[in-house]
């Protein structure tokens, strides 16, 4: 039997700043940029994927690349902002 599906981030079991810090790596090591597809990449449900980019965007530390409209495609994509790739790398160094 598999478990259920996540509904809310605190469902994880992990702090924000770790699942901040998941994003933010793996948004800088695999260079992603859709939410659709960093929400595959860290195993997340799409909908609190967009949750936790929108807190990293509120930090300062993820932009939006660029606006919604009819001759895009349907998503909208992100990129880390100096202060995001800096945190980032201070989360990949060794301690």
């Amino acid at each position: 039997m598999s478990p259920p599906p996540l509904r809310k981030l605190a469902d994880t079991g992990l702090t924000p700043v770790m699942m901040r810090d998941i994003l933010l790596k793996t948004v800088f090591r695999k260079n992603v940029e859709k939410a659709s597809e960093i929400a595959q990449a860290i195993a997340l449900p799409i909908p609190l994927t967009q949750e936790l980019i929108d807190n990293l965007r509120d930090l300062g530390l993820m932009q939006a690349t660029g606006t919604l409209h009819a001759t895009s495609s349907s998503e909208m994509g992100f990129q880390l902002t100096d202060g995001g790739k800096a945190r980032a790398l201070d989360a990949l160094s060794p301690i």
